[in-house]
């Protein structure tokens, strides 16, 4: 098993993603968009970017625009979900 280390920006940040994703039976809903997670998270929307970018590197996290309306979603990646 490989150890992630997180900054204290990312683990606040995934903390409120893993709160607002529901999942259930292998589905997934998201609720995160970036200017709902700065909120939540207090960080601003510019560098809550950085730290999403980094979640995305260390293959915690993806975007998704899902309906197609130019809102891109925060994701937990499937290999991720037991954090739920």
């Amino acid at each position: 098993m490989t150890t992630l280390v997180l900054t204290e920006l990312e683990q606040i940040t995934l903390e409120q993603i893993v709160d607002n994703t529901d999942i259930s039976e292998g589905s997934i809903f998201s609720n995160v968009d970036l200017k709902s997670l700065s909120e939540w998270t207090s960080i601003e929307t510019k560098k809550l970017r950085g730290v999403i970018s980094s979640l995305i590197k260390k293959g915690l996290v993806y975007l998704d625009d899902v309906d197609g309306d130019g809102t891109e979603l925060v994701y937990l990646e499937d290999e991720f979900f037991y954090l739920k």
